[in-house]
């Protein structure tokens, strides 16, 4: 029996494609993973395209030996006339071909120290023996590169400067920076600004960053994070303290501080000025508490706060009568191995039982008691304690309700009695996903600990096992079954290398626990905050992966009261409903605020669209480019509307309290936008401090994603930067006394874009010399009617019974 066959030729598979945003979106993940980016230039001509520009966008943010080959690329990116003036100069020009891409354009961070150093390396100099010819080269090079960055950039985001002490480019050379092309509009979209200067030539590089902080002043007024410090001798220099107190008192984005005691001395004023914007404070060198008190008694915004004493920190000279100011306080960090218990306490009286997260690296039993009356809402915390501190600690872990801890207890010191590790286990909160042992225990503590831990843990991290052997990690992850909520163990690097090491046979024995093992990372005393929709959460780079963050990753909807996420159905009616709405995407924790993407857009009438590269696969699998070019002809535009006569609603008088009436100490404001708090009669009524009342007197708007008042002009996107709007007790208004009488009938206003347009209709037919009664005017010119003649010129006035100057002197 015959069969028909057909031999036909298997068509080559063609994957789905990424779309491009889906595709920029996984290269934005993978930011800071340089070795995975340089892979993906070799991929295809899009993930190239991709790659690069987030390659560029820091070239010189850490240190390398081979950052000389980046200065080598970017003398091939000059023009040929600036490469024969390098030749002029006797300098060796690479032979290399104009790059594909024009990698100055695409840089957003500047470093200049590290700038300065690959020009160093770059001609091969010993900077401590370097002839001034070779040195002027350098200069030559750095003023040329620099030109060609600064011109070229879209913007800059970051801008570091530090002068160490080993720095051979002439100090006065860099107050000509500012002169770079382009170099005031490269820094219009600054968010960071680091200046670490601890070294200088002489008064002349004072005046040198005086005019930088002034051209960056006049740049950009959208500076979010400033670190500064100023070296002690130029802190008599005050056309240097003007110039940077110009500069942080121009910024309108200001939140973020990191500074030295002696630093802010030297700008008090203008820190004074700027504290309450301040979101987080990184203070160092503190040799006293004045100042930092006197600070965090203005600093009403603070979330994060971190600081570290001076070696030779004056605690005979504390005041013990500081005030206590409530703050909002939510995160403190003290890295010092004896930080004074009296001002870690009064911090912490400061925090207004906000504190959730707590980093010290020494205890005391004043903070341990301070930390049980005053932080209950604790959630993340990180101590060293000592062994004779570990029960009164044992004690407090009873009253938090604690998803973060580690515990550290070094080898040369005393350790921990069995006892104290079996009541800590039955005293751990219940509430605890994350614990870190950094404190030497036998095989028995730790099996002990296992069998006795009712919390449901998820992570744990150990820096230290009873003995470096297979049998010991062995009896770990025995033990580690007795607690059944637990899916990833953590060792320290040590101790991880030598797992990793372990032939395949011995592998074998740790793979039937099914655990996730990994490295963990040296103790961290710091935590962050997700700002990721919907998760808001506190967290530790210790823990956090892929599964860790549940979040929205599509903006939210308001639409004809409904609220809700573009990547859930769910809608709810009221604020409180939203938030509750749990995430949909699962991913990494981040604490970067996603920049907003900036508009290349053209006007419609004469942009030409351009599509994407596209890539397909022809006939025979070979992967193929194409880009098409379409013009789009201009779209009508529609006829021209009169605006329409808007009628703005009646504002209603503002209620006036009774007086008569008690109010209790504590009573919140019920106006919109005031959230003051009633002290007493003499604070919060009448000419007190806080009676005056700030708030919007009319309503909420929500219309096509906009948030605003509609007392204010101002719109916002985000719900949070809505709420902040802040109220205003001031209006315009102004009565005077018309010339004459009008018609309110047939008068007209009308409320355009930029103003309101008042037509008023006379009641009668004479003229107005002015439009206000109470205005002095020189003349009025009438023609008579009761004889014909005019009196322009007349001697004689001949008016009409009605004329405006009978009805003034009525």
């Amino acid at each position: 029996m015959l069969r028909k066959f057909s031999f036909t030729k298997n068509k080559p598979y063609i994957p789905p494609l990424l779309l491009m945003e889906c595709l920029e979106e996984i290269f934005e993940h993978l930011k800071n993973d340089r070795a995975a980016l340089y892979s993906c230039i070799f991929v295809n001509r899009l993930f190239c395209r991709l790659a690069i520009p987030l390659l560029w966008r820091r070239p010189f943010e850490y240190p390398n030996k081979y950052r000389f080959r980046l200065i080598r690329t970017l003398i091939s990116c000059l023009d040929d006339n600036q490469k024969k003036l390098l030749l002029e100069k006797g300098l060796k020009v690479p032979d290399l071909p104009k790059p594909f891409f024009d990698y100055p354009k695409y840089m957003k961070g500047f470093d200049f120290f590290h700038f300065s150093e690959a020009i160093e390396k770059w001609v091969e100099g010993n900077y401590w023996t370097m002839s001034p010819p070779l040195i002027k080269n350098m200069e030559f090079i750095e003023s040329l590169i620099g030109n060609m960055l600064f011109s070229r950039s879209n913007g800059l985001h970051i801008f570091k400067y530090y002068r160490g002490f080993g720095n051979i480019i002439n100090y006065q050379y860099f107050a000509d920076i500012k002169l770079y092309s382009g170099f005031s509009r490269s820094l219009s979209k600054l968010r960071t600004f680091e200046f670490q200067a601890f070294s200088y030539r002489n008064d002349n590089s004072f005046s040198a960053w005086s005019n930088l902080f002034i051209s960056i002043a006049n740049s950009t007024k959208s500076i979010e994070h400033l670190s500064l410090f100023i070296p002690a001798k130029a802190h008599h220099n005050q056309q240097l303290r003007d110039a940077l107190s110009q500069l942080i008192e121009s910024q309108t984005n200001f939140s973020s501080l990191v500074i030295d005691e002696s630093t802010a001395k030297f700008i008090h004023e203008a820190l004074i000025i700027k504290a309450r914007f301040l979101k987080f404070l990184r203070v160092t060198w503190l040799k006293n508490f004045n100042l930092l008190h006197q600070l965090l008694s203005i600093c009403q915004n603070l979330e994060t706060l971190e600081f570290s004493q001076a070696s030779n920190f004056e605690n005979s000279a504390i005041d013990q009568n500081h005030l206590i100011t409530q703050l909002s306080l939510k995160n403190l960090y003290c890295g010092d191995e004896n930080p004074s218990p009296y001002i870690v306490s009064t911090i912490l009286k400061m925090s207004n039982q906000n504190l959730k997260t707590l980093s010290l690296r020494n205890v005391t039993p004043e903070i341990l008691d301070t930390i049980e009356q005053f932080c209950p809402k604790i959630t993340h915390l990180c101590l060293k304690i000592s062994a004779r501190q570990f029960p009164r600690f044992i004690t407090l872990l009873s009253g938090l309700a604690l998803e973060h801890l580690a515990i550290e207890n070094l080898p040369e010191e005393s350790k921990y009695t069995s006892e104290d590790i079996k009541l800590l286990a039955q005293t751990i909160p219940l509430s605890l996903r994350y614990f870190g042992i950094k404190f030497l225990a036998s095989s028995r503590d730790l099996m002990i600990f296992f069998k006795e831990c009712g919390a449901s843990l998820n992570i744990l991290a150990l820096y230290y096992i009873p003995k470096m052997s297979i049998d010991s990690l062995e009896q770990i992850f025995k033990y580690s079954k007795c607690i059944q909520s637990l899916k990833e163990i953590r060792f320290d690097r040590k101790i991880y290398k030598y797992y990793e090491s372990l032939p395949p046979q011995d592998m074998e024995k740790f793979s039937v626990y099914k655990y996730n093992v990994g490295e963990a990372r040296p103790l961290s005393y710091r935590f962050y905050v997700c700002v990721n929709k919907g998760c808001q959460q506190t967290y530790n780079e210790d823990e956090n992966n892929d599964e860790a963050c549940c979040h929205h990753p599509s903006p939210p909807i308001f639409h004809e009261g409904l609220k809700g996420w573009q990547c859930c159905k769910r809608r709810v009616m009221t604020f409180e409903e939203f938030q509750q709405i749990p995430g949909c995407t699962r991913g990494r924790h981040s604490s970067e605020a996603p920049k907003p993407k900036e508009s290349t857009t053209t006007p419609k009438s004469t942009e030409t669209k351009e599509t994407p590269n596209i890539s397909k696969i022809d006939e025979n699998g070979v992967e193929v480019y194409e880009t098409s070019t379409k013009y789009a002809p201009p779209a009508p535009q529609p006829p021209s509307q009169q605006f329409e006569k808007i009628v703005p609603p009646l504002e209603k008088e503002p209620e006036e309290d009774d007086l008569s009436i008690p109010v209790t100490a504590g009573t919140k404001c019920k106006r919109n936008a005031c959230n003051c708090v009633y002290v007493d009669d003499a604070t919060s009524r009448g000419e007190g401090s806080e009676a005056k009342c700030n708030h919007h007197p009319g309503t909420p708007i929500f219309h096509e994603g906009s948030k605003g008042w509609s007392c204010c002009s101002r719109k916002v996107l985000e719900f949070d930067e809505f709420l902040k709007i802040k109220g205003y007790d001031k209006r315009f208004k102004q009565t005077y006394p018309l010339y004459q009488y009008i018609d309110p009938e047939n008068s007209k206003y009308e409320f355009l874009s930029t103003k309101i347009e008042i037509k008023l209709k006379k009641a009668n037919g004479i003229s107005w010399p002015s439009l206000r009664s109470d205005e002095d005017y020189m003349a009025a010119t009438t023609f008579g009617v009761q004889g014909g003649d005019a009196t322009v010129g007349g001697k004689n006035y001949t008016l009409a019974t009605d004329s405006p100057l009978y009805a003034n002197k009525q």
